[in-house]
């Protein structure tokens, strides 16, 4: 059974403490993972999902020519169904926050595998080796005003500017068995630049052992002569 893909979705120019409604389905092992970037100036204190607090997978900031950029990635297991608010609050003088999101299921209920790398001359690499069946986010994220290049291991690359590219797989999103790396390359400027890839596995039935037991009886026979 491979991960599915319920919903996406981005958002740009989002405030402090101001919800941005996501909807969930309701299916089983649900997953639902949010990546973020923000100004340098901006200090994330909380991100929740229908007030439930999410666990940040992986942190990094950037350089470039105006400002620092910074890019982060949060999930949570068994989100509330329904459309809820996500809600990112920070303090700084940042004046907004940009996103993407993915609502999975049929998705391992733990910590998803991830990895990054950064450069500051000319690509950055993060890999990850795959089973076939996980579901593949990527990034390409460079310092603010510094547009980079993004790959997924034989994927066609694309080029965006400060928000990057955010990627999902090959098909679906499902990523090919083996060795995966989400490439990053300057295409101008000498900024940091990070690559980040997230593998989210397949929930697995847990294995269920028994045990037969058979009682014998002693039973004891008393013949009585007279």
């Amino acid at each position: 059974m491979a991960v599915t893909l319920d919903t996406k979705g981005a958002t740009l120019h989002q405030s402090s403490g101001v919800g941005y409604s996501i909807s969930v389905a309701s299916n089983s092992n649900r997953m639902l993972v949010v990546c973020l970037q923000l100004p340098s100036s901006a200090v994330v204190t909380s991100v929740t999902y229908d007030g439930v607090a999410m666990t940040q997978l992986d942190f990094e900031e950037t350089g470039g020519d105006i400002d620092n950029t910074r890019f982060a990635t949060y999930y949570i297991l068994g989100p509330s169904t329904g459309a809820n608010d996500l809600v990112v609050t920070y303090t700084g003088t940042a004046s907004n926050w940009y996103g993407s999101f993915y609502s999975l299921y049929d998705a391992e209920q733990s910590a998803p595998a991830n990895n990054k790398g950064t450069d500051t001359t000319a690509t950055s690499t993060a890999t990850l080796t795959a089973d076939g069946d996980e579901f593949g986010i990527g990034l390409a994220g460079s310092g603010y005003g510094k547009p980079v290049g993004y790959s997924l291991t034989g994927d066609a690359s694309s080029n965006q500017q400060t928000m990057n590219q955010w990627y999902s797989g090959d098909t679906n999103g499902i990523v090919a068995a083996g060795s995966r790396t989400a490439v990053a390359n300057y295409t101008s400027g000498t900024a940091t630049v990070v690559a980040m890839l997230v593998l989210v596995g397949p929930f697995v039935e847990p294995t269920i052992k028994t045990r037969n037991t058979v009682e014998i009886a002693n039973i004891k026979t008393a013949n009585t002569i007279e």
